[in-house]
């Protein structure tokens, strides 16, 4: 993926958006599952882990990132150990991707 998303805290203030992206502008590899329904077709979820402590103060968690060392385990199915990302990440503020209804929206269907 490209980036991902976290809405982290501002005193008396509606919830800032954030966007996290690798510092080299490669793509971000995110552990998920997924699984074939028979009514809803294909269903995903993302892998979340603990941030490093320099994300702390936005959020407490984030997707899981693979290395590029872990990718080709990760895919044929080898044991792999969910850990806290190390690399480098940059984080920008932005207006907010998606509405924050809790009701589905077109928008939700682009993730």
């Amino acid at each position: 993926m490209a980036c991902y998303y976290e809405w982290g805290p501002t005193p008396g203030e509606p919830k800032q958006a954030y966007e996290f992206s690798a510092t080299d502008d490669d793509y971000l590899w995110a552990a998920g599952l997924w699984e074939l329904q028979p009514e809803d077709g294909f269903c995903y979820t993302m892998i979340t882990t603990a941030a490093p402590a320099a994300m702390a103060s936005i959020h407490d968690r984030m997707p899981a990132i693979l290395s590029s060392a872990e990718i080709p385990r990760y895919l044929a199915h080898e044991p792999w150990t969910i850990r806290t990302y190390d690399g480098s990440l940059t984080v920008r503020p932005c207006s907010s991707p998606l509405p924050r209804t809790g009701i589905r929206s077109e928008q939700q269907e682009l993730f």
